[in-house]
């Protein structure tokens, strides 16, 4: 189980994967494209949505460039990482 299960195919989802697979690491928009495969627009969209839910936070480095990265001051991004640790957990023991 990944937490794509969890919240479905969408975006939302996905962005939060790639994000929560690098904690610590904040990814311009061009780099998650590259990583989840959706649009640089359609993840703009999803991580202003995401950023006003609190769950990850958008730096703008340059007038053209955007920095986004899991919002690790939010206690439920703290619990989605004990989650997502734990499904790797799981998903890795069961190979």
């Amino acid at each position: 189980m990944t937490i794509k299960d969890l919240f479905g195919q969408k975006k939302y989802a996905v962005l939060l994967e790639a994000l929560l697979n690098n904690p610590h690491k904040g990814f311009s928009v061009k780099e998650l494209s590259k990583l989840t495969g959706y649009t640089q627009g359609g993840l703009c969209g999803a991580s202003r949505a995401l950023e006003s839910a609190g769950l990850v936070t958008r730096v703008k480095i340059k007038s053209y460039s955007i920095q986004i990265s899991l919002n690790i001051s939010n206690p439920v991004v703290g619990y989605l990482q004990k989650i997502h640790e734990h499904m790797l957990y799981d998903n890795y023991n069961k190979r």
